[in-house]
């Protein structure tokens, strides 16, 4: 097993260094990215979605790397393959960014599973780590997804729910001897069985901890929904769902055409990004990964793979709404498959982790690059001079299960 992982660390290195000669020898396909602004990512057993079997970590690699946005170079941040320091099968399935200078990385290993941790990572290359966080007795199911909470602490999805630690760090309970989100209710109800992805709202004025949003994903029940600033006990602190078969949604400019507007029962919530934007209250936009292994058809059979914008209100500490919904893009081309999204607000780019195949075990991963346009709105495919992927597949970008934007 050693000699496998050591196999594949050498290769990602050589790869890295092949990849970093060849890219920093051409133009960079986005001329106004800051030569400070990484897109970081972690690999490991990622999620696709519905229909998609996840590859094995050994084979897809279990690395922490960042991409200069301006160089196009990778560097690698933390190796959890490197079995001198990390039990065989652990890798990063969610990574945030602290607003401190480090990651914060929802660590899962299932089947060690006393080494599920929060590790603190320098945001630098093979930057120093601690664990912020670690206990079994606490993290008894799988973890997906980490989200920073205004507060400084951290929140991570599991597949009981969401448990939620303040800056010290200690756990914070929304009753005695109930997790922050493990008895979503109301509307909400059993969206507690696989937690995809977490955001944490900003704090609404007034206050020190704010709401956040979860996407779902569960036969039945592939939904997102706005939890209250006080946890998950009661059915009032479900604020707003929304279930992936929803009607009301409509197409975008960019969205193709005259196809259906409705998404299917099984399109899967994968991955979600929150932008804030200017307004009265506390508004923003959610920008949600909608993926599944059947390919989208023009028939009236819902949508499988879409980008789907939505706007979020918050009229008080206490209220919150989740309305609209418009197809931004679902060329199938393209956009599939995906199992993390990062948003620039600097230059309103999207990047996409999406597998490059419909078999139900992908067999490989590309990052496709879209202009975003909040207002409009829409979304435009942001392609390589050759009409390429703005990253193809290589060994680390291999399955990512966590992806963000920062210095």
């Amino acid at each position: 097993m050693e000699r496998k992982y050591k196999k594949y660390i050498y290769a990602a290195l050589a790869a890295m260094t092949i990849t970093a000669v060849s890219f920093s020898c051409s133009k960079s396909s986005d001329p106004v990215a800051a030569a400070s602004s990484y897109l970081y990512m972690s690999t490991g057993l990622c999620y696709a979605g519905n229909g998609f079997t996840p590859p094995l970590p050994a084979d897809v690699g279990v690395i922490l790397s960042r991409l200069n946005l301006g160089s196009l170079n990778y560097e690698i941040v933390r190796d959890y393959g490197d079995l001198s320091d990390e039990v065989a099968g652990t890798f990063a399935n969610g990574i945030v960014d602290g607003g401190d200078g480090y990651i914060y990385a929802a660590v899962e290993n299932a089947t060690a599973t006393g080494n599920r941790r929060i590790d603190k990572i320098q945001k630098t290359a093979f930057g120093p780590k601690t664990t912020w966080f670690q206990n079994s007795s606490i993290f008894t199911t799988a973890l997906a997804g980490v989200a920073r909470v205004s507060d400084g602490g951290v929140m991570v999805g599991t597949t009981a729910g969401v448990v939620r630690f303040d800056s010290t760090p200690t756990r914070k309970e929304a009753s005695p001897g109930l997790d922050w989100g493990e008895t979503h209710a109301g509307a909400c109800v059993t969206n507690n069985t696989r937690v995809t992805a977490l955001i944490a709202l900003p704090a609404f004025t007034g206050t020190t901890v704010g709401k956040y949003i979860y996407a779902h994903a569960a036969a039945g029940q592939n939904d997102i929904g706005i939890i209250g600033m006080n946890g998950s006990i009661a059915a009032a602190d479900c604020l707003a769902n929304r279930a992936a078969a929803a009607p009301a949604l409509t197409n975008a400019a960019t969205a193709i055409q005259g196809w259906d507007t409705t998404l299917n029962a099984t399109a899967t919530p994968t991955a979600m990004v929150y932008v804030a934007t200017p307004g009265g209250a506390s508004t923003g936009k959610l920008l949600v990964a909608y993926s599944d292994s059947t390919i989208n058809n023009s028939a009236a059979s819902g949508l499988h793979n879409a980008l789907v914008m939505y706007d979020i209100n918050e009229t008080s500490s206490l209220l919150a709404t989740l309305t609209g919904g418009q197809v931004l893009y679902h060329d199938h081309a393209y956009f599939f498959g995906v199992t993390a999204m990062a948003f620039d607000a600097a230059t309103n780019l999207l990047y996409v982790a999406t597998s490059n195949s419909f078999n139900v075990a992908p067999v490989g991963y590309n990052i496709e690059k879209f202009s975003i346009d909040l207002t409009t709105p829409g979304a435009t495919r942001v392609p390589n001079t050759d009409m390429s992927s703005f990253q193809n597949a290589n060994s680390l970008n291999n399955c990512v299960t966590g992806m963000f934007v920062g210095n």
